[in-house]
């Protein structure tokens, strides 16, 4: 074995150590590129667990091609069972989720109008 050999053998044992510990154990290696890579990773698996986001015309549970009119309808009508306001006197549980689905439902009319409006 010559110092070649030894020396290509240690160059290929140090870079297999620093993939796998870069891949499988966080916190070892470079510190400081594994301060930044846990958090985007973690965000990329965040991302894929989630459920997507449903579309504005699932939420108010009309049509794509719903008029101007019924997109207004069919938006009073969610809010007016959602609104955090009218279900003040129920469980907190309760509250919190209805605030959550207000919340919702005002994102998808928001998007409702301004893909009427053509922005």
């Amino acid at each position: 074995m010559t110092l070649t050999d030894v020396i290509i053998i240690a160059a290929c044992l140090f870079i297999g150590y620093r993939f796998t510990s870069y891949f499988f154990s966080p916190g070892t290696g470079d510190t400081h590129k594994h301060q930044e890579q846990p958090s985007s990773r973690q965000a990329i698996w965040q991302r894929e667990l989630e459920p997507p986001k449903p579309k504005w015309h699932e939420v108010l549970g009309i049509a794509e091609t719903a008029s101007r009119d019924d997109i207004d309808r069919a938006y009073r009508d969610k809010m007016s069972q959602y609104h955090p306001e009218k279900v003040a006197q129920l469980g907190e549980d309760i509250r919190a989720m209805a605030e959550v689905r207000s919340k919702e439902i005002q994102a998808a009319y928001d998007e409702a109008v301004r893909v009427r409006r053509g922005l």
